[in-house]
């Protein structure tokens, strides 16, 4: 990765001259003097920055990031061969910044890249440094709708130009290209973390940033797609002969019966397998939560298991794989659901056969849902992964109706118990 880093050379205590140094590797280091200078007493030496806390610094500071934002766009479009064969493209790109740093807008797209280069050392949700790639693949994907919806305007967008207005467009235009509205909403998020991200850099964003809404669709409990234990059992005993069928079958069990996501899932080794008291157990790290997570090896699928020569395959295809083997084991019930159209990232809502809805995220929901009330809930939610109970109830599509009928059958449970243990005793206990 490519960094860009600020030092002061002299020792002395008198005002020095602030450095940019520019490297990627061994073999690029590049450094040259901006135009601007510093007391020693004012500078961070650790952090390679003017001290926030110092108010003759705030300029400075903002001076450098806009300097480091224009030096990462700048690298984006050039080839890291052409940058090598010239050992002043430091030089030249820091004059330029500063003939146009009076009139220069940041334009959005510019910001993404600086925040997928600088992804590495990022601070994360779980503690720790390096964003997932998950969330770096959520920045390719929008910069890429960005860029889409710039040609649609036929114009570049920059900061400045962001408002409610435009976040209400925006909006609209993804309406428009009938994306589902929880995925509207996880852009509109997205892009509003990119304008914080960009104040914190020293970019003016509009003042209203706060004020914009960000728009959920709660799933119907009919809509949460998920294979019962009878579709197990009819997938497990489904006869297949083609060999890639009968691998992603196996695939398909093992993270039904594991509650893990596709990615997790996929790797799975033999090494992940242990045994405490002899008991064999599944551990896996996952990538989302960084949590060690551990699984007892079910029945259902000892063997599959024990057979190490599970081979991994793309969650892409898993997800094709899933809707074949649906299909052959006749999982055809006609159920809501959203069937996406990969060609075009496009998801249509509507009534379609079970199998052609089917990816890998059913085989999660399936473990979730067909344990929930046969093992607590809590030790599912330490499994599945998920960050509260609120959430996980929400994911298997359970309400409030679901939980006062749970509690009046065990109230009727408990009533036919009491009941007998009156009859063994002779008293009348209810």
């Amino acid at each position: 990765m490519a960094t860009i880093t600020f030092r002061l050379k002299s020792k002395t205590t008198k005002r020095n001259t602030i450095y940019c140094r520019f490297s990627k590797g061994k073999f690029l280091r590049q450094e040259f003097k901006t135009k601007l200078s510093i007391e020693p007493i004012l500078w961070n030496v650790s952090k390679g920055l003017p001290k926030k806390n110092k108010e003759e610094c705030k300029d400075i500071l903002l001076h450098l990031k806009k300097l480091e934002l224009f030096l990462y766009s700048e690298y984006f479009k050039e080839s890291l061969a052409e940058i090598i064969s010239t050992d002043k493209w430091l030089q030249t790109k820091i004059n330029l910044f500063e003939e146009n740093i009076t009139e220069r807008a940041i334009r959005v797209i510019e910001h993404v890249d600086y925040i997928i280069l600088t992804a590495p050392s990022r601070a994360n949700q779980k503690g720790s440094v390096g964003l997932s790639i998950g969330r770096i693949k959520s920045y390719v994907t929008f910069k890429s709708m960005l860029i889409s919806y710039e040609v649609s305007l036929k114009k570049k967008i920059f900061f400045k130009d962001i408002s409610l207005s435009f976040f209400k467009h925006f909006s609209q235009w993804l309406f428009d290209k009938k994306y589902s509205v929880n995925y509207i909403g996880k852009n509109i998020n997205l892009l509003k973390t990119i304008c914080l991200d960009a104040r914190k850099q020293g970019i003016t964003i509009f003042s209203g940033i706060n004020e914009v809404k960000i728009i959920k669709e709660k799933k119907m409990p009919e809509e949460i797609l998920y294979l019962s234990f009878k579709e197990l059992t009819r997938i497990n005993e489904l006869e297949l002969s083609c060999s890639r069928l009968i691998n992603a079958r196996k695939w398909m069990l093992l993270g039904c019966y594991s509650g893990q996501r596709g990615g997790d899932l996929m790797r799975f080794k033999e090494q992940n397998i242990v045994e405490i008291n002899n008991l064999r157990i599944i551990e896996w790290y996952q990538e989302k939560t960084g949590k060690l997570v551990a699984v007892p090896v079910l029945p259902a699928i000892e063997n599959i298991v024990n057979d190490f020569k599970l081979r991994p395959i793309s969650l892409q295809k898993f997800g094709k794989y899933c809707k074949e083997i649906g299909f052959l084991a006749g999982i055809n019930e006609l159920v809501m659901g959203r069937k996406r159209y990969a060609k075009i990232n496009l998801r249509e809502k509507g009534i379609f056969p079970k199998y052609e809805l089917m990816a890998s995220h059913i085989c999660r929901r399936s473990f979730a849902t067909n344990f929930y009330g046969i093992i607590p809930t809590t030790t599912l939610i330490q499994i599945t992964g998920h960050s509260s109970e609120r959430m996980f109830l929400k994911y298997i599509g359970k309400t409030s109706y679901d939980h006062a009928i749970k509690m009046a059958d065990g109230y009727q449970e408990l009533l036919q118990t009491l009941n007998v243990i009156g009859e063994i005793s002779g008293n009348e206990l209810i």
